[in-house]
């Protein structure tokens, strides 16, 4: 199902696209000017999520550096002629390089970019976000890649096909009950959840092996959106969190999914006549 969605090209995923502009603005609102910027991506073959990420951020004052990361050699080809990667390679502030490499594999060459600035993930998986998944986030904390101050976006495929079935997220019915105080935990709330815990999972295990490694460190995982779009029959849900640092209790709060077209709410501009009453 989760190819079905992904067929269709970028520039026609729109709420998809609606949801990537409204976490750059909120990445933006939260770290203010990021110079040098280091976006990394699963770009596909046309790296639209970049010209996204561009729209928002100014590049009269940063500098970006955008790594695709792709395993498919055919789509890798296309990527590094297509017409954004064309048009930003004649942009002197612009640095995009497409990798041939199924994340995390290749991930360490991200070190030599490594500053002090925060860098910005979008993890654009095709499929349900899973436990394996869960640990690439491990992995990265644990490697220094991933630290407090960085984003991290993520996309879960929710493919009723899968989230649907009654044993989604069964087998993790007391984590949720651990990291939920006092919620019901029902097949709705595994679903809006899943990516949620996972983090939270992945978060607890880093500080538990920082620990043993005798230089605990507490990452705490801020939701900073949640939406749920559907472009095609598919729906997806696509999270963006901050890193932090945290030493109180890891309870996290059962947050729904901003759905469109509800997700953008009228604004009401002060200070117009009524020129028609």
């Amino acid at each position: 199902m989760s190819a079905v969605y992904h067929k269709i090209a970028q520039p026609y995923r729109i709420q998809k696209r609606l949801a990537l502009n409204q976490s750059f603005k909120a990445i933006q609102l939260r770290a203010g000017v990021i110079d040098p910027l280091l976006y990394v991506t699963f770009g596909g073959q046309d790296l639209y999520d970049t010209l996204d990420l561009l729209g928002v951020f100014d590049l009269t004052q940063t500098s970006v550096k955008v790594i695709s990361f792709e395993q498919d050699p055919d789509v890798v080809r296309l990527a590094r002629t297509c017409a954004v990667y064309q048009t930003l390679a004649r942009v002197k502030s612009v640095d995009v390089r497409v990798v041939f490499a199924a994340f995390p594999d290749g991930a360490e060459q991200l070190r030599k970019f490594r500053t002090p600035t925060p860098f910005i993930y979008f993890l654009d998986y095709t499929g349900t976000f899973r436990k394996k998944d869960g640990d690439t986030i491990h992995h990265l904390l644990e490697t220094g890649l991933l630290r407090e101050g960085d984003f991290l976006l993520i996309t879960s495929c929710l493919s009723p096909r899968i989230v649907n079935q009654a044993t989604f997220m069964e087998g993790y019915k007391s984590t949720f009950e651990l990291f939920y105080r006092d919620s019901k935990v029902d097949a709705a709330f595994r679903i809006r959840n899943h990516v949620d815990l996972l983090i939270a999972v992945a978060l607890s295990e880093f500080e538990r092996s920082s620990s043993n490694a005798g230089k605990r460190q507490v990452i705490s995982g801020e939701l900073l959106k949640k939406f749920r779009y559907a472009d095609s029959q598919v729906a997806m849900g696509l999270w963006l969190y901050r890193l932090g640092t945290s030493a109180s209790s890891r309870r996290l709060q059962d947050q729904k999914f901003d759905e469109f077209p509800h997700a953008f709410a009228a604004q009401q501009r002060k200070g117009l006549p009524e020129i028609f009453d």
